[in-house]
């Protein structure tokens, strides 16, 4: 009597998700695949190309590791052809890297985020309960934790004219406009601005190979929606004439 041959995870559809589509397909997961397939006999062998292992990305270059493939143009590099086949899935796919990729790594502790105006006027910012003025570390909200040291170079730097101060255009007070620090992007009237209005990055966008982070959070994230829900770590004024950040590569920053 001959072993009855076990059933995929395609061909039993009781174990499918639920299907989101009119048509009753699903979006197949492998990557470079993205067909729409009906589970089913029709799924046979073959039927999707796809490649076995995540895209690279570094220096400009975009590669499949799996292939040796690469382009410097993302529509190029979208439409290299996979270099394995099989059958459609619609089950997440585990690839070797998945768990290097899980690890996310941590910069030096990026500081506190400063205390809105509000909660100053609350008394939160007491330096006699706040951890880093407690420890002995510098802290911005406490002038009188400053080193010596910092005390010194921020006189200097006041009693300095700044010769090369931009001047900022006028504008109407309730003229809509887009702030343009790094991380906020929101719309704001002049109006309404204020000294916390603002919560931003003071630092610059970070992308060295898969990674993606903020210099000043000290956080780095693999995906790139986790990296847009990076929560700020700065408070200031909305600034519409902001200066362009600059963009920090593995070229330029080692770990």
């Amino acid at each position: 009597m001959s072993t009855p041959t076990p059933r995929s995870f395609e061909d039993d559809l009781t174990a499918l998700p639920p299907c989101t589509r009119a048509d009753g397909t699903y979006a197949c997961q492998r990557l470079g695949c993205d067909a729409y397939y009906a589970p089913g006999p029709g799924n046979v062998p073959g039927s999707c190309v796809h490649h076995t292992k995540r895209p690279c990305f570094r220096d400009g270059v975009k590669s499949w590791p799996c292939c040796g493939k690469s382009s410097h143009d993302f529509g190029e590099f979208m439409s290299i052809k996979g270099c394995a086949s099989g059958t459609h899935t619609c089950a997440k796919i585990t690839y070797e890297d998945d768990e290097a990729a899980a690890v996310v790594e941590r910069l030096p502790a990026a500081p506190a985020m400063p205390l809105s105006m509000e909660a100053r006027a609350r008394g939160e910012g007491d330096a006699s309960a706040c951890v880093r003025c407690k420890s002995g570390f510098y802290c911005a909200e406490h002038a009188n934790s400053a080193s010596p040291a910092t005390t010194s170079t921020t006189e200097a730097r006041e009693t300095t004219p700044d010769v090369a101060q931009k001047v900022k255009p006028e504008v109407d007070l309730d003229t809509e406009q887009t702030c343009k620090n790094p991380g906020c992007g929101r719309k704001f009237r002049e109006r309404d601005n204020a000294d916390d209005a603002c919560e931003h990055h003071s630092g610059a966008p970070i992308f060295h190979e898969t990674k993606k982070g903020w210099s000043c959070c000290g956080k780095l994230v693999y995906d790139f929606d986790d990296f847009l829900k990076l929560a700020p770590c700065a408070r200031g004024r909305h600034d519409a004439d902001a200066k362009p950040i600059q963009f920090q590569s593995s070229s330029a920053k080692k770990t």
